[in-house]
């Protein structure tokens, strides 16, 4: 089973226009606030204190083309899903994260907000490093028997912030026609 990178689909789609700060106010004082920026890191659940968020998308350079996307990246390994998007992908990809609903427009969108791990093959896989430091990747391989079940994960080997997908997930996808994202073959995120 081929694995994907989730990518957005370039810029003739509207990027959400929700910031952490603007949910801020329901996080429990227990989380570090450090902690909430890495959240996908970090792999916190957010379900059982989430609001009632409402929020936008925004066109990217006021490009009055740009249109809503059925599904969208957001923040480390996160989804946007429209209703439409949400009523497809729900049966499929539930077990692996939770879905958070937003307003957008009189309608509910769901954040998928991914908790599932895979592991990458480190014997396959490379960083590049400058004085010490990872500064990037330059390959990426996953243990195939750790993702072989899972159709949607992300992995602390990118610190969770893409995240990746099986044929099955591409494949319904492409049929249903839900625009907004790409699958890219190389697992590797371009800045």
């Amino acid at each position: 089973m081929k694995t994907y990178l989730i990518k957005n689909d370039g810029y003739k789609f509207q990027e959400f226009d929700l910031e952490i700060e603007g949910f801020l106010d329901f996080i429990p004082e227990s989380y570090e606030l450090i902690d909430i920026y890495d959240f996908s890191l970090k792999n916190i659940s957010f379900k059982q204190w989430w609001g009632n968020v409402k929020t936008g998308f925004t066109a990217i350079d006021d490009d009055l083309k740009a249109t809503i996307p059925d599904i969208s990246r957001w923040i480390g390994a996160t989804l946007i899903l429209s209703p439409r998007a949400y009523n497809i992908l729900n049966p499929l990809i539930d077990s692996y994260g939770e879905f958070l609903p937003v307003q957008c427009y009189g309608e509910t969108f769901y954040i998928f907000n991914c908790l599932t791990l895979g592991k990458a093959d480190e014997t396959m896989s490379e960083k590049s490093f400058f004085e010490g430091e990872v500064i990037g990747i330059n390959k990426l391989t996953f243990e195939k028997n750790d993702i072989l079940d899972k159709p949607i994960f992300k992995t602390t080997y990118t610190n969770c912030l893409d995240i990746f997908c099986n044929n099955d997930i591409k494949n319904i996808i492409q049929k249903n026609k839900l625009n907004g994202v790409i699958f890219n073959e190389s697992l590797i995120a371009e800045f």
